[in-house]
């Protein structure tokens, strides 16, 4: 993904018409609801780095095409089409790569789980599951565009909340399965690894330490974790440090704070993975959330 200098507000008018290889991104806190960002970005042909994420993500694709690949335990893969939703879950990882010279332009909101509490109380002892992740719905596809529009724009907070709870409601009932399998043995021994790895941000570990803690052998865990998630175990160990700075930073904190608490070894090295991964440097997103607390 190639980017260049971070707005905390959404340009122009109409059709996304973000400024090639431009991120910009609106960090919006609504009362009695949460905090919700709000993306609107273009990307082109370099593929965009994996992404974990432990709040729900909804995306639209308004031009261009291009190929994505969802890790749920197994390998979803397939093309992106404008007006087309897709639904990326906590905990999944998601890569994807423009088809197409003239790239993609794209909105994505990034919603908490406590949201979806305030439509379901029984949110509150099950995560909502979404068995197809991919929305051919032109209502909600319209009701998603709006929420959008009114959070990376400022509109009033009465209109932002009753749209996006307009939005989550909608998806929420819609008919599909909401419920999760149950979780074969080794998907199990995954989550109980991913949990090590985010017991040990700050640790020096090794393979061993972790096929240990889940009695496996270095080399079964090692292929369980990557076939489960999509990524090597260390891979998926920066994953989770950039997670975890990224909540330190909307909080307020230092990046060189954020850095030593979240295991990297100073804040150039967190600045390197942090622009990888997320899209903007540390400083442009603590700044989205210094912005969006200003405001209210």
């Amino acid at each position: 993904m190639k980017l260049g200098s971070f707005h905390s507000r959404e340009s122009g008018a109409g059709a996304v018409t973000p400024a090639a290889g431009r991120v910009e991104l609106r960090v919006t806190h609504l009362p009695g609801f949460g905090t919700v960002e709000a993306i609107t970005g273009y990307e082109v042909q370099t593929p965009a780095a994996p992404e974990l994420r432990e709040e729900y993500s909804i995306r639209l694709i308004e031009r261009g095409h291009g190929r994505f690949t969802l890790r749920r335990g197994s390998t979803l893969s397939d093309t992106t089409r404008p007006r087309r939703l897709l639904i990326v879950e906590p905990g999944e990882l998601l890569s994807s790569r423009p088809l197409s010279d003239e790239g993609w332009t794209f909105r994505r909101l990034n919603v908490p789980l406590t949201l979806w509490r305030t439509i379901d109380t029984d949110a509150s002892t099950m995560v909502p599951h979404f068995h197809e992740p991919r929305i051919v719905n032109p209502g909600l596809v319209d009701a998603f565009r709006l929420a959008h529009v009114s959070l990376s724009r400022g509109a009033t907070a009465l209109t932002q909340t009753t749209l996006l709870a307009a939005l989550l409601g909608a998806l929420h009932t819609r008919p599909a399965p909401n419920v999760r399998a149950p979780m074969r043995r080794e998907h199990a021994a995954v989550k109980r690894m991913a949990q090590y790895l985010r017991d040990h941000l700050t640790d020096t570990i090794t393979l061993a330490d972790v096929a240990h803690h889940v009695g496996l052998s270095p080399f079964y865990a090692l292929a369980t974790f990557r076939a489960a998630t999509g990524l090597p175990i260390h891979q998926y160990h920066i994953q989770m440090r950039v997670v975890h700075a990224r909540g330190m930073l909307a909080r307020g904190e230092t990046q060189t704070r954020a850095a030593m608490e979240s295991g990297f070894a100073d804040q150039s090295h967190l600045g390197r993975h942090f622009k990888r991964i997320v899209g903007v440097t540390p400083g442009a997103y603590a700044a989205a959330w210094t912005t969006s607390q200003s405001r209210y």
